[in-house]
């Protein structure tokens, strides 16, 4: 019998797998010391205005997170890991035990009571092969044990208490456990994280440009971002559009590459752009082309996540606008979140970046953070990304969402610029 239905020791009966639909799913990155994707932690939130009933136990939202495993790429990707919250009886009822213990971390809060029968389970756990992580850890007496069982403890550099951040970092020395940093929210956050020893690294830096004074444009991207304008050509000419991706080695090779690739399963080789528009149609090379050209403008000190999630942002706001019958605003929405994150992918002020897009006026305002009927759809995304709750339910009234449609949306963008990475 699997750890699903193993019998509660708190309250006497089997907790069944369920369908939770007003449970919503977010991933966020785990980041090692180079800015690499180490892993993503499974977060969730259930609402108190859905149709359904709302959880009347923490445990029971934990299946449906549990459930959500293709939201992170698969176990055949190096960037596999999952870290997952259990509650305290979900440790009793060995519900770890359905995920793999390869790529498993469980995550604990420190606030558990630590009694022997929880930590004999969680011995078990770790005797399995499973990785323990603890957050919330302030080194009071009555909770080393806990600690002592923690593979990875997790610090919150925003603590008012830096004598707590102080005594975290001691107890990780002292217990040879990995030091993860949460809550990063710029780069020299990041930096003080890494004096501190951390390892690994939660937040939103990441998206944060670093700004040098008189960057510009280089020749490469400028290039680039002339590629995009005459790709968006209303009316394009084919031989153009083809002539000038294939002047760029860089991207028609991937292009090729990519458009070769088992996903799409081509009878014969695509050997030449005009070629693929035949196949394919324009509007639909379009889209892969603008990916492309986005993913290979980063510098290559830039994390992938970067790209991955504007390739998400893009896909999520399209869906949202097809869901809503708003046709007519889905391809602006699909520009509006690939363009989004440049900031950060070239390190400059957006308002010197906006220039050279081929985007109508209010698109370039509302990148820039002017207040427009697209702003909303930015600061939606922005909410999902970093579990803003209470904007999320702001953003998705003043848009005519709802949740569930919002994590469809969500989920299914996540899947779809997998399948894009996975193949290109």
């Amino acid at each position: 019998m699997t750890g699903l239905m193993r019998q509660s020791r708190y309250k006497g009966r089997p907790m069944e797998q369920q369908t939770y639909e007003n449970v919503f799913v977010a991933r966020q990155p785990i980041f090692d010391r180079k800015k690499n994707v180490w892993g993503f932690e499974l977060l969730y939130r259930h609402s108190g205005n859905a149709d359904t009933a709302v959880f009347s136990e923490e445990n029971e939202a934990t299946f449906k997170v549990m459930t959500s495993l293709s939201l992170c790429p698969g176990p055949d990707n190096a960037c596999s890991r999952i870290m997952i919250t259990f509650p305290e009886e979900s440790i009793m009822i060995h519900s770890p035990y359905a995920l793999p213990a390869e790529n498993t971390i469980i995550k604990l809060r420190e606030s558990f009571s630590a009694q022997p029968f929880f930590l004999e389970a969680l011995r078990d756990l770790k005797d399995s092969g499973y990785l323990v992580a603890v957050t919330g850890y302030q080194a009071r007496s009555g909770r080393r044990t806990l600690c002592q069982a923690a593979d990875i403890l997790s610090i919150d550099l925003n603590d008012p208490e830096q004598e707590n951040i102080q005594l975290f970092a001691a107890s990780a020395k002292e217990h040879d456990a990995i030091l993860m940093a949460a809550k990063i929210e710029d780069h020299k956050a990041f930096d003080l994280a890494l004096e501190m020893g951390c390892t690994l690294f939660q937040g939103f830096f990441f998206k944060r440009p670093v700004l040098l004074s008189g960057r510009k444009i280089t020749s490469t991207d400028a290039a680039r971002l002339k590629l995009f304008r005459i790709i968006e050509d209303l009316d394009p000419n084919f031989d153009q559009v083809a002539r000038a991706i294939e002047s760029d080695v860089s991207i028609s090779y991937r292009l090729l590459a990519f458009l070769n690739s088992p996903a799409f399963g081509f009878t014969r080789p695509i050997d030449s752009i005009k070629q693929a528009v035949v196949l394919l149609g324009w509007k639909k090379l379009r889209n892969w082309i603008r990916l492309i050209i986005l993913t290979d403008m980063p510098s290559p000190d830039k994390t992938r996540e970067l790209s991955f999630l504007s390739a998400q942002r893009a896909k999520f706001l399209e869906m949202l606008a097809v869901e809503t019958d708003r046709l007519d605003m889905a391809d602006s929405l699909f520009l509006l979140g690939l363009f989004s994150l440049l900031e950060a992918l070239l390190d400059m002020d957006m308002r010197e970046i906006v220039p050279h897009l081929p985007l109508a006026d209010e698109l370039k305002g509302a990148l820039c953070g002017e207040d427009n009927q697209y702003l909303p759809w930015l600061q939606l995304t922005d909410s999902v990304e970093e579990l803003e709750w209470e904007r999320l339910e702001r953003s998705m009234a003043a848009l005519g969402l709802d949740q569930v449609g919002v994590e469809q949306a969500y989920q299914e963008a996540i899947k779809w610029a997998n399948a894009f990475f996975a193949s290109c």
